[in-house]
């Protein structure tokens, strides 16, 4: 071999396999999640640096002050007081009073409001109402239903209305007579202890 000629050695590198979604410059979710963290991390030393340079700066202004303070008289505090609340501030240089027109404005909305807050209410007691007369409504017509096979209907008006019977009709007498007929004592027992509307 010749001195002078350098030797160049190169080494192959087979290829990289990339999977979807792995390509150079997509980022998956976790490279992102770390990349994100990495930043806040910067951030919150950038912020933690200046901090402590600012409070260099302020310990470096006390240490350089003279420590001396000075009393200042009760007298002159009531005194500065005084005249900083007898001078109109600029707030209420820029805020003029309410004209007449502008309060009869506010108290007519005022009692408007009250007016609907009122009607609000009665309106949801209304409403409350019709939704307990409905359900009411639907437990009575169910009750209805289920009792039909067993009473007429003059006993399910007397049962459920509470009402008196004046003349029953024909079917109710000869079920009652037939009841009496079979056991007297289921008669007496329905008609009495349990109050149950019976014909006779």
């Amino acid at each position: 071999m010749n001195p002078s000629l350098t030797q160049i050695s190169v080494v192959f590198t087979p290829p990289k396999l990339f999977i979807a979604g792995d390509m150079p410059g997509n980022c998956t979710t976790d490279e992102a999640a770390g990349s994100t963290e990495r930043l806040q991390r910067a951030k919150n030393r950038g912020i933690k640096r200046s901090i402590e340079d600012m409070m260099s700066n302020i310990g470096s202004g006390i240490s350089g002050s003279s420590n001396k303070c000075s009393v200042i008289e009760k007298d002159d505090v009531q005194s500065c007081d005084e005249s900083v609340s007898n001078q109109p501030s600029e707030t209420d240089k820029t805020i003029s009073p309410l004209s007449e027109e502008q309060q009869l404005k506010i108290n007519y909305l005022e009692e408007e409001n009250e007016i609907l807050k009122k009607e609000n209410q009665e309106l949801k007691s209304t409403v409350t109402d019709l939704l307990t007369n409905r359900s009411q409504m639907y437990s009575y017509s169910e009750l209805e239903n289920l009792l039909t096979p067993v009473f007429s209907k003059t006993q399910l008006d007397a049962l459920l209305n509470k009402k008196k019977i004046k003349r029953w009709p024909d079917e109710d007498v000869s079920a009652a007579f037939t009841l009496r007929s079979f056991s007297p004592k289921c008669y007496e027992y329905l008609r009495k202890k349990k109050g149950i509307s019976i014909a006779l």
